[in-house]
C-alpha cells in the first residue's frame, strides 16, 4: 500500500527534522494510517489531500484491475510455469476463493470489476488463475484501506497539531 512517509528514529531523517523541531513523535510505522510523525514543510492539509487523491486513483477498482490484467499479460507464460510445478486446488485455496467470490463478488462494493476480472482471468489468463487470485484479495484489502483513509478528509491528527503549531510561531 502506498503510504505516508514517517521519519523513524535512528534515521538521518529523523535526526534532522528533530534538529529542525520538527518532530512530533517517534512514529509508528503504520503505512496504512493518514498520520504523519514530523510536520511538513508544505501545507498539512494539502499534503493529506493529495495523498487520499492518489490513493482513491491507483486503487480504484478499474484501474487496480487493469493493472493486475496487465501484470498477468506480460509475466502470464512464466506465472503458468510456476503453478504448473504447484497443486492450485486445495482446501485453503479453494475456501479463500469461494470467500473471495462472496465478500468481493456478491456483496462487494465493486462487483461488477471484480466479476470482469475474473471472466477475462478464465478466458485469457486460465493458467495462472491461483495466481491472479491473490492480487485480486489484495486488491479488495486495499480498496478497503482507502475507503477508510478517504472517508473523514482532515480528521488526521497531524492537520490539528500543525495548525496549532502554526498559530504559536
Amino acid at each position: 500500500m502506498v503510504g505516508l512517509l514517517q521519519a523513524m528514529p535512528g534515521t538521518q531523517l529523523f535526526r534532522r527534522l528533530r534538529a529542525e523541531g520538527r518532530i512530533l513523535d517517534t512514529g509508528h510505522g503504520d503505512n496504512t494510517s493518514d498520520k504523519l510523525n514530523f510536520l511538513p514543510r508544505m501545507d498539512a492539509t494539502t499534503l493529506l489531500e493529495g495523498y487520499r487523491s492518489v490513493l482513491k486513483r491507483i486503487y480504484s477498482c478499474d484501474a487496480y484491475y487493469e493493472r493486475v490484467k496487465l501484470y498477468l499479460s506480460r509475466a502470464g507464460k512464466e506465472l503458468g510455469k510456476q503453478e504448473s510445478g504447484q497443486r492450485w486446488i486445495t482446501t485453503g485455496n479453494v475456501r479463500a476463493f469461494v470467500t473471495s467470490i462472496i465478500r468481493q463478488g456478491v456483496f462487494g462494493r465493486q462487483r461488477r470489476g471484480y466479476w470482469s476480472f475474473l471472466l477475462t482471468v478464465l478466458r485469457r489468463h486460465r493458467h495462472c488463475i491461483g495466481m491472479a487470485m491473490t492480487p485480486a484479495v489484495m486488491g479488495y484489502h486495499l480498496q478497503v484501506m482507502t475507503r477508510k483513509l478517504t472517508a473523514a478528509p482532515g480528521s488526521s491528527a497531524i492537520t490539528a497539531e500543525h495548525d496549532e503549531r502554526a498559530l504559536v510561531d
